[in-house]
């Protein structure tokens, strides 16, 4: 074989099962059956074969009849998840599949490992190259058999994704990165729109920096730490928090208790002005496709400032009513320190 598996990696995206993406909605692990490694993704030169191994472990105490099946899929309205059909005509990736329609029997608590081997056509376009090889307790739909209503029913499968040499364009922009205008206390969350405009699936990854008013940094996030892609033509939400949301509660339910919780919430997440948020990522085998943008927002703690406001005032009004008193007393004090004159002074004697 000219080419073997190079990476292995589990993502949100790619760490799926199938079964739970069925129209009947099974659970995580179809009868207690789990596959390793859930996706798998490598680079093939056209017209070269690449294997790789499915292991399969049947954690039940049944006896479990499988059946391989291969389709492609696409980027879905849902992050993360994927949009495949076992019942429509095979294309692509799912034709390059060697599949055995021989069953694989397993027996309870058993193990077992699968040879999957993709052949790929001198022809095969650059770039990804995206399918879903799936174990299944239903025989695949045989080619013009009517459409079932459910194309796969209790199986989950490996995502593969496949890196084919050749003209591979490697190219992304930003869609939009926003955050609120204004907060009133941290956590402030921003959200990235990264399209992919290449053939190639890319995983952005870099930084939001913080800074404030004077210029300093005040955060830095981490974007897209698990290395989650975004395929080909095709755009994916990426979202970075700053400030912990843990420490905020929203359990008041009328207005005086909710404005103390904000008092409350505001204090323990306290921030002030404004700031500006710098994204930078990177992307591509050699981390060539550069994407950056700026954005800016303001976090204001009205609450806080409104119950300190309050109190200034009070301490004030209570400073001036203690002043006058005390002039009071002061004038008051002076007054009855003064001799009094008599009302009729009667002249010395032996004056005129």
């Amino acid at each position: 074989m000219a080419s073997k598996q190079n990476k292995f990696f589990t993502t949100s995206i790619l760490s799926i099962t199938l079964g739970l993406l069925a129209v009947l909605g099974s659970a995580a692990t179809a009868k207690a059956l789990t596959i390793s490694p859930p996706s798998i993704e490598f680079t093939v030169q056209p017209g070269n074969q690449a294997e790789f191994i499915v292991k399969l472990y049947n954690e039940g105490t049944d006896k479990q009849e499988l059946y391989i099946d291969a389709t492609t899929f696409t980027s879905g309205p849902e992050e993360g998840i994927p949009v495949y059909d076992f019942a429509s005509p095979k294309e692509d990736i799912a034709t390059w599949v060697t599949l055995d329609a021989a069953p694989i029997i397993l027996e309870p608590q058993g193990r077992k490992e699968v040879t999957i081997a993709i052949n790929v056509p001198a022809d095969a376009a650059p770039g990804g190259h995206y399918g879903v090889v799936a174990f299944s307790s239903k025989p695949p739909v045989a080619a013009g058999a009517e459409k079932p209503q459910v194309a796969i029913s209790q199986g989950i499968g490996t995502l593969l994704l496949v890196r084919v040499e050749g003209d591979v364009i490697e190219s992304a922009t930003l869609a939009s990165f926003l955050t609120a205008a204004k907060y009133n206390h941290l956590p402030a969350t921003f959200t990235t729109v990264y399209q992919n405009t290449g053939n190639i699936h890319l995983k952005p990854t870099g930084t939001i920096t913080i800074t404030g008013m004077s210029k300093k940094v005040a955060a830095t996030l981490t974007i897209n730490p698990n290395k989650t892609s975004t395929l080909p033509k095709s755009s994916r939400t990426y979202t970075a928090t700053w400030g912990n949301e843990d420490t905020v509660k929203a359990t008041a339910t009328n207005a005086w208790a909710k404005f103390w919780q904000e008092y409350s919430n505001e204090r323990a997440n306290y921030a002030f002005g404004k700031y500006t948020a710098t994204l930078a990522l990177t992307a591509g085998q050699s981390g060539a496709v550069a994407t950056s943008a700026t954005t800016t927002f303001w976090v204001i703690p009205w609450h806080i400032f409104l119950v300190w406001a309050v109190l200034i005032i009070l301490l004030i009004l209570v400073l001036i009513l203690l002043v006058k008193r005390y002039n009071h007393w002061v004038v008051a004090k002076a007054q009855g320190a003064k001799p009094a004159l008599p009302k009729n002074p009667t002249p010395p004697k032996g004056t005129s």
